[in-house]
């Protein structure tokens, strides 16, 4: 397992009150697809927005969160495991951070980002 894939399943393990996390490293976007597709393998759910839905999800997420991280993202990988869930944040090309969310939350952010608030 490389350690970008390791690294972001740690994310996904993380049960801290701390929601965002800036991660020390970047990832390439196929990194970050091939942490969502191992994640995937070992049972995870994953959700992938683009574009306004990702920036939705993004307002979504800071608004509930400190400290907050300023990204111009394109992209949004929620990958929601049996006991964590973590947002892997794209900017372009490259994912550099990524953010915790309680499992209690994931419905209520798939539902303000999908417009089918719970």
């Amino acid at each position: 397992m490389s350690r970008w894939i390791a690294a972001a399943l740690m994310a996904l393990a993380l049960s801290t009150p701390a929601f965002s996390q800036v991660s020390p490293h970047c990832m390439s976007t196929d990194f970050a697809v091939e942490v969502a597709a191992q994640a995937e393998q070992q049972g995870a759910k994953i959700t992938v927005w683009h574009g306004e839905l990702a920036r939705k999800a993004l307002t979504y997420v800071m608004e509930r969160s400190v400290p907050r991280i300023d990204l111009n993202v394109t992209q949004a990988i929620l990958i929601v495991g049996s006991d964590a869930a973590a947002v892997l944040w794209i900017e372009g090309i490259q994912a550099c951070a990524y953010s915790a969310v309680p499992l209690s939350a994931v419905p209520a952010l798939k539902g303000a980002v999908e417009g089918n608030p719970t």
